[in-house]
């Protein structure tokens, strides 16, 4: 999971990041593209957003921010999400990709207990 936001892999594509609070948060539709190799991540957002309200999260908190774009412009406003959210995320997405993510936090969940 540390990959997907310290941005380590710099020779790949890396979503885009802003520093909020002094916590470093991450585009989610970057990350659903990118990470979980999604085609339509505004699609599989909303989905996966949905899933976690029946779940009884809240995610109308999630901070939305804008970033500038190429032209220097600020472009439309998109959710980013901090390491704890990523996580959360990563439980309910059904990308192959994220089941390293999960894994992980399952075993920490063990190791805890």
């Amino acid at each position: 999971m540390s990959l997907i936001i310290s941005g380590q892999l710099s020779m790949f594509p890396q979503p885009r990041k802003c520093w909020i609070n002094g916590e470093e948060y991450a585009s989610v539709l970057d990350c659903l593209r990118i990470y979980g190799k999604s085609k339509h991540p505004d699609r599989d957002w909303k989905r996966i957003k949905d899933k976690l309200e029946r779940q009884g999260h809240t995610v109308s908190d999630l901070v939305l921010y804008q970033f500038r774009g190429s032209d220097g412009k600020l472009k439309q406003a998109t959710p980013v999400v901090n390491k704890g959210q990523i996580a959360r995320i990563a439980q309910v997405t059904d990308y192959p990709e994220w089941e390293p993510i999960r894994q992980h936090m399952a075993e920490l969940f063990v190791e805890a207990q």
